[in-house]
C-alpha cells in the first residue's frame, strides 16, 4: 500500500463536448469496468485519493467555480494521469469546493455555494483558462 502511485492531474478538459467522456478511459468515481471488481475498501480509498487530489489543486491553484462550470464548463473536469476524468455530480462538486474552501467549517448546508453556481466570477471565481494551466 505504501508503494502505490498517486494519482496526479494532467490536464483540465471539457464537458461541453460529451465525445471527450465518451473517449476517456473509465469517469471517477463511477461505477465502470475498471471498478466492477474492486473489493469496496479499495473503491472507497481510490474515491477519497480523487478527492483529495482534486481538492488539492482547487486550493494550490485558487479555483472557484461550481458545478455547472464543472459538468460544462470548457476546463471543468480533471483528467488523471491514468486517463480517467473526474466528472461528478452538481452537489459532490459543491462538496469539494466547500471543503477546499472551508475545511474547518461545519456548515451540512454549505456545498449550495458552490454545486449550482456556474464560474463565481462576481465572487471572486478562478477557472483554468487552458487544458493544461494549474495541473
Amino acid at each position: 500500500m505504501g508503494n502505490e502511485k498517486k494519482l496526479k492531474i494532467v490536464k483540465w478538459t471539457t464537458g461541453l463536448d460529451r465525445s471527450v467522456i465518451g473517449r476517456a478511459k473509465q469517469l471517477y468515481p463511477a461505477f465502470g469496468d475498471d471498478f466492477n471488481d474492486m473489493p469496496h475498501e479499495d473503491f472507497n480509498r481510490l474515491w477519497h485519493e480523487a478527492d483529495q487530489t482534486v481538492i488539492d489543486s482547487i486550493r494550490r491553484n485558487g479555483f472557484k467555480f461550481g458545478g455547472y462550470y464543472h459538468q460544462d464548463g470548457e476546463f471543468g473536469m480533471p483528467m488523471f494521469d491514468d486517463g480517467k476524468i473526474f466528472f461528478v455530480t452538481f452537489r459532490h462538486w459543491g462538496h469539494l469546493m466547500y471543503e477546499a474552501w472551508h475545511p474547518d467549517s461545519p456548515d451540512a448546508m454549505g456545498y449550495c455555494k458552490y454545486a449550482w453556481e456556474y464560474d463565481m466570477r462576481d465572487a471572486g471565481g478562478k477557472t483554468p483558462k487552458h487544458e493544461t494551466d494549474f495541473v
